[in-house]
């Protein structure tokens, strides 16, 4: 299984986007009370945000290394909960959960990144471009981080 998801990493995908109102909330809204109808209105307001961050995080995952592509994947995209993706690579949900956190930790710096480079730079096409070349290079073999004293072509 984890095999499939590391071959086709073009297939990141974020499920089906949920409806904006659920029943529940056409409900509160309806209702009189105003502080319900304010509570409510948070509730969808922060489900579009998720929907927002993921599918920007399931571009910028493309660049990660394949086994953090991996868990992105397994857990974002097919839905897996932590507990699942532990039993499936026989480690504990600590180490999972832990993991989980790193790549929401790098997905954020790396958006960031690309949010800076965007406002210095024509298109956000060359930012994402220039980001790529800055990961690729801090993900080399053999290299941590930027260090110019070791030699070797560029990306």
């Amino acid at each position: 299984m984890i095999e499939n998801f590391l071959k086709s990493p073009e297939k990141i995908t974020i499920p089906e986007s949920p409806r904006k109102y659920k029943d529940e909330d056409i409900k509160i809204l309806e209702s009189a009370d105003i502080e319900e109808k304010i509570a409510a209105q948070s509730v969808i307001t922060a489900r579009v945000a998720t929907r927002r961050f993921l599918e920007e995080s399931c571009e910028l995952a493309k660049l990660l290394p394949p086994r953090k592509k991996c868990l992105f994947i397994m857990h974002y995209s097919a839905g897996l909960s932590q507990s699942d993706i532990a039993k499936l690579c026989n480690v504990s949900e600590g180490t999972v959960y832990r993991r989980l956190k790193q790549i929401t930790k790098e997905l954020n710096e790396m958006r960031k990144c690309c949010d800076r480079r965007q406002n210095g730079t024509k298109t956000y096409k060359n930012a994402k471009e220039r980001l790529v070349r800055t990961f690729q290079r801090k993900n080399r073999v053999g290299n941590p981080g930027i260090d110019k004293n070791i030699p070797g072509p560029l990306p």
